[in-house]
């Protein structure tokens, strides 16, 4: 892991229920503004704390954030210097072990093309 240090990241959270003119639904980020961040890492394939599959093969960052954070699948992430993002499921929790540590929420993220 090659962990990249930035202070924050642009969070925008994804909103279903915008209704394009012809009636479908139309997806929209509404910004929710900048995050803190503890850095963010391009992960190997056996570092992806998640089920095996389309989606973990989507996974081009990973980011961490502090807990307590709000966030969801489909969320929109800008990382300053490497580009946007969109986050893979919820993010993960670790810190709800039997030690009371508060660690930080670990967020995946794939590539955002067009």
């Amino acid at each position: 892991m090659n962990l990249n240090v930035v202070a924050q990241a642009a969070h925008s959270v994804y909103s279903p229920w915008v209704i394009d003119p012809l009636g479908g639904p139309e997806p929209r980020w509404v910004d929710a503004g900048p995050v803190d961040s503890f850095g963010w890492w391009q992960p190997t394939a056996d570092e992806l704390g998640i089920e095996s599959g389309r989606r973990s093969e989507e996974v081009s960052r990973v980011l961490l954030v502090p807990a307590g954070t709000a966030c969801g699948d489909k969320d929109r992430w800008t990382i300053p210097g490497d580009g946007t993002f969109e986050q893979v499921g919820g993010p993960q929790d670790n810190s709800r072990g039997p030690f009371g540590m508060q660690t930080p929420l670990i967020v995946y993220l794939k590539t955002v093309e067009g």
